[in-house]
């Protein structure tokens, strides 16, 4: 009888479909499921700004805006407390603490550069933030900036990316730990073929609703390095 098994046709076709059909694409589909997996936690989920997207996502102080208020025209009356422009800045500031949000300085290097020249500004401290570093490091940077000597705090973001409810929470944290005594210089940097007019407007708005008298704006144009 096992003879006869053996040599009927269809024990051999099960045995060329689990052979060359079946077992090669079982194994391929493990290969690939293993190095989808080792490519997710290598390249996405274990950077910092996934680890800062992913808990941003999950806290409560996320805010949207509404697509029809980015349409509206914007009033500059509509600022409730004007912000002193960077010609306003105290001339007593000399050594300042710079916060480098996005990378954004590397677009205006030059400018700033001088502009710190100018004023004959030491930088004794630099923080990055902004998804540059994890938010607990991020949330840090307040406590640390009291361990450092400066009477400057001088921020640096990116003109054409508006204004978060992240931003208006860190300067709000920011203020709160080290005071509103202390001058805050806030760098708009844009870009020369974005809508600068416009990206000045909305953060100089959202800027004013702070109520920060020791706040003072400054505009550079920047470019694509």
């Amino acid at each position: 009888n096992s003879a006869v098994l053996m040599t009927q046709w269809w024990p051999f076709l099960l045995a060329s479909i689990a052979t060359y059909s079946l077992l090669p694409r079982l194994l391929s589909i493990l290969i690939a499921s293993w190095r989808l997996r080792r490519c997710l936690q290598q390249q996405l989920l274990h950077s910092n700004a996934a680890q800062h997207l992913l808990q941003l996502l999950g806290s409560d102080s996320i805010s949207t805006r509404s697509p029809a208020a980015e349409t509206m025209p914007l009033q500059r009356e509509a600022v409730d407390s004007p912000i002193p422009g960077v010609n306003q800045l105290p001339d007593s500031c000399h050594q300042a603490i710079l916060i480098n949000w996005s990378a954004a300085d590397k677009f205006a290097a030059k400018s700033l550069e001088q502009f710190r020249q100018q004023r004959n500004l030491a930088i004794v401290g630099e923080f990055a933030a902004g998804g540059q570093v994890t938010p607990t490091q991020e949330q840090q940077i307040p406590s640390k900036i009291l361990a450092l000597a400066s009477d400057l705090i001088w921020l640096r973001v990116k003109a054409w990316e508006p204004p978060l409810q992240e931003h208006r929470h860190f300067l709000l944290q920011l203020r709160e730990t080290v005071g509103r005594q202390m001058p805050l210089l806030v760098t708009l940097i844009g870009l020369p073929d974005s809508n600068s007019r416009q990206d000045r407007q909305i953060w100089e708005q959202v800027l004013g609703k702070l109520h920060d008298r020791s706040m003072y704006c400054q505009f550079v144009i920047g470019q694509i390095p």
